[in-house]
């Protein structure tokens, strides 16, 4: 079977990831064994892990002064900003969604986020290309991100090599969930919590 399930639970939470990974896909072994979150760190994550495969962020219908109706997310293909600012709104850390990465990026700015040097888990990151688009996503691990996928049109897992085609990073963090997410023990995160079946 080349589609493989992953069961991640946080605490009592539980979320199946569906993959397109090979069953020697080494994902696993780049979460990390023992993750340490502070109540609103483990509350942000435990929001990414539920929106992993949501159509929820596919389609944003507007209507015009003449009446015509579109889809300003395009299937999907243009969610990313609308993604990350709606779970960075349900947590508290944004005011409102925004449906563009310069909206979302100023907003940020206004309401606490800083640019940070170090890639934490929580973490916002801005991804910009040599052709000068932008993408958002959220670090999950060292090696892991959370973002939209255009293709797909939802949110998915993205391994670091896979990232590195979204181009040149950036990372920013919120004094809310700026602690060293590795030195609270409020949740974990265990290797015996994450089940792979194939």
């Amino acid at each position: 079977m080349s589609n493989g399930v992953w069961q991640l639970k946080l605490a009592d939470f539980v979320v199946i990831y569906h993959t397109t990974m090979s069953r020697d896909d080494p994902l696993h072994e780049q979460l990390p064994t023992e993750l340490s979150l502070t109540p609103e760190h483990s509350n942000l994550m435990r929001a990414v892990a539920g929106s992993i495969g949501s159509l929820a962020y596919k389609n944003y219908l507007v209507t015009d002064e003449h009446g015509r109706t579109s889809d300003i997310l395009a299937e999907g293909w243009l969610a990313c900003a609308y993604y990350l600012s709606n779970l960075l709104t349900s947590q508290g850390l944004l005011p409102c969604p925004h449906f563009t990465v310069q909206s979302t990026v100023t907003c940020m700015e206004a309401n606490g986020w800083e640019p940070d040097e170090e890639r934490r888990i929580g973490n916002v990151v801005r991804w910009r290309t040599s052709a000068g688009r932008r993408h958002l996503g959220i670090v999950v691990s060292a090696n892991v991100f959370a973002a939209n996928s255009s293709r797909k049109g939802m949110p998915q897992l993205y391994t670091e090599y896979e990232a590195l085609l979204f181009g040149e990073a950036d990372y920013y963090s919120h004094p809310r969930i700026a602690a060293d997410s590795y030195e609270s023990t409020d949740s974990r995160l265990t290797v015996e919590d994450i089940a792979v079946e194939w």
